[in-house]
């Protein structure tokens, strides 16, 4: 694998199609596409880098054949800044295409499903610690935006 990066107004994508038939049957929340004009470019640049994507070369200069999903980062380059932004991109061969489509769809998504369940309490503490330390923080609402849950979702966790 080879990391690089990428100008988000250079790089061109196209789904794998093992991916494409791996992930016909994904449901989501249909929901319109939140405005995210509230993050800074900085801000939006960090989560750029937070969401590598794992991808083959094409033949064409700086296009990519997209060997995962990733909802995060179609929603980040929804943003009027993203044109601005880089990502960076994980590049394996044709051979290690298939371990990494079945890896990041299957082991990875099942891993990451551990944490969803108290994501929202974890958001309420972390922001009221971040206050504590006198730190700016978003608000409320905009983490019920980029966490699709609604505010009312972020509370502390009933003691049992």
């Amino acid at each position: 694998m080879k990391i690089k990066r990428i100008s988000l107004n250079e790089l061109q994508l196209i789904v794998h199609p093992t991916v494409v038939e791996l992930s016909q049957g994904d449901s989501s929340k249909n929901q319109a596409t939140p405005v995210l004009d509230f993050l800074s470019e900085q801000e939006l640049q960090i989560l750029f880098f937070r969401q590598p994507l794992s991808v083959l070369a094409d033949k064409k200069e700086n296009a990519y054949i997209l060997l995962e999903r990733s909802l995060p980062v179609e929603l980040l380059k929804q943003h009027p800044c993203s044109h601005l932004c880089s990502i960076y991109l994980h590049v394996y061969t044709e051979i290690e295409a298939e371990v990494v489509i079945k890896t990041t769809l299957l082991q990875h998504a099942a891993l990451q499903y551990r944490q969803f369940d108290s994501i929202a309490n974890n958001l309420f503490n972390r922001r009221g610690n971040a206050n504590s330390l006198k730190l700016s923080v978003p608000t409320l609402r905009q983490l019920s935006t980029l966490s699709n849950l609604s505010a009312t979702n972020f509370r502390p966790k009933k003691k049992e």
